[in-house]
C-alpha cells in the first residue's frame, strides 16, 4: 500500500484534490479491481492519506478497469474504446471532485483514517449466514441450469457459437447455417466471424436444432 499510497500528492490543498481525482482512476485501470472488490482498496487509499475526492473517483473508476476496456476495443473497436475510456475518466474525475466540494461544504468529510480496512479473522456474523444461504441458492441455480431441457426450459434460444451469449431465436440479429444445423448469433460481427472459421466455433450439439 506504500506503493499506491506514494503517488498521490498530500499537503497541498486544492492542488492535492485535483492530482488525486485525475489519479484515482489510473489507479482503478491499473489494479484490475471492480465492482465491490474496490471498496477494502479505495478505504486503504484513504488511510494512507488520499484526498476525499480521490477516493471517490476511484470508486466510480470500476467502468475503466484493463479488463473493461480491452472489452470495449474488441466490441466497439480501438476509436471507440479510447474515447469512451477518456471520457469516463474525466466524468469520473469531475464526480470526485464535485462530491468532495458537497461534502466539504456541509463539513461532511471524514477527520478520521481507520487502520483497520477489513477484518482478517472468520467471523460468525450475518455475513457468514448470508453466504451460505447463497450458496445454497447457487447450488439450485447450476441444479436447474444442468437440468434445463429435461424440464423444458431453453426453448426458443440458443446460444451464440462465437460469444457463447444466450440469443432469442425469433429476432436473432444474424443467423447462418452449417452442415444443416441452424445457428443464431448475437450480432453481425459475431456472424462475421464465425464465416471466417465455421469449424473453430462449431460444437459437438447445434446451438438450434435443424428443423
Amino acid at each position: 500500500m506504500d506503493v499506491w499510497n506514494d503517488v498521490f500528492f498530500t499537503g497541498h490543498g486544492f492542488w492535492t484534490t485535483l492530482e488525486n481525482v485525475l489519479l484515482g482512476p489510473f489507479i482503478a485501470f491499473i489494479s484490475f479491481v471492480c465492482s465491490i472488490g474496490n471498496v477494502p482498496m479505495a478505504a486503504a487509499l484513504w488511510h494512507g492519506g488520499i484526498s476525499f475526492g480521490g477516493v471517490i473517483s476511484f470508486i466510480f473508476a470500476d467502468l475503466i478497469a484493463l479488463p473493461l476496456v480491452l472489452i470495449y476495443r474488441k466490441y466497439y473497436g480501438t476509436k471507440l474504446a479510447l474515447k469512451l475510456f477518456l471520457t469516463f475518466w474525466a466524468v469520473m474525475s469531475v464526480a470526485g471532485l464535485i462530491v468532495e466540494g458537497i461534502f466539504f461544504g456541509f463539513d461532511a468529510i471524514p477527520t478520521t483514517r481507520p487502520h483497520d480496512v477489513v477484518h482478517t479473522t472468520f467471523e460468525w456474523n450475518y455475513t457468514t449466514f448470508l453466504n451460505i444461504a447463497f450458496l445454497v441458492v447457487f447450488a439450485a441455480l447450476y441444479w436447474l441450469y444442468r437440468n434445463r431441457e429435461r424440464l423444458g426450459g431453453g426453448q426458443g434460444y440458443a446460444l451464440d457459437p462465437v460469444c457463447g451469449m444466450q440469443v432469442r431465436t425469433g429476432d436473432a440479429p444474424a443467423t447462418r447455417r452449417h452442415h444443416g444445423h441452424a445457428y443464431s448469433f448475437c450480432s453481425d460481427h459475431c456472424a462475421e466471424r464465425f464465416d471466417g472459421e465455421p469449424n473453430r466455433f462449431v460444437r459437438s450439439t447445434p446451438t438450434e436444432s435443424p428443423h
